[in-house]
C-alpha cells in the first residue's frame, strides 16, 4: 500500500483530533465529577463547599486533581 505525503498528513491531522476530543472529554467528566464530588461531600459545611467549588471553577484541572487527591478525604470544616 503506498500512501502520498498529503494523505499521510490528513491521517495524522484526524488522529490528533479524535486524541483531543479524547482528552477534553476527559477533562470535561473530571470537572463534573469533581463538582458532585464537593456537593455530596459530608466532610464540609456550606462554606467548606463554596470554597471547593470556587477553586474547581478557578482552576478547571489542578482544582479537580487537588479535590481529589487532598480534599475529599479531609475532615476541616
Amino acid at each position: 500500500m503506498n500512501i502520498s505525503a498529503a494523505e499521510g498528513q490528513q491521517v495524522g491531522a484526524w488522529v490528533m483530533l479524535v486524541a483531543l476530543a479524547l482528552v477534553g472529554i476527559a477533562l470535561v467528566v473530571l470537572f463534573v465529577a469533581a463538582l458532585v464530588s464537593v456537593v455530596r461531600s459530608d466532610n464540609y459545611r456550606a462554606g467548606g463547599k463554596a470554597v471547593w467549588i470556587l477553586l474547581v471553577l478557578a482552576f478547571p484541572f489542578l482544582g479537580p486533581v487537588v479535590w481529589f487527591v487532598w480534599g475529599k478525604d479531609s475532615t476541616f470544616q
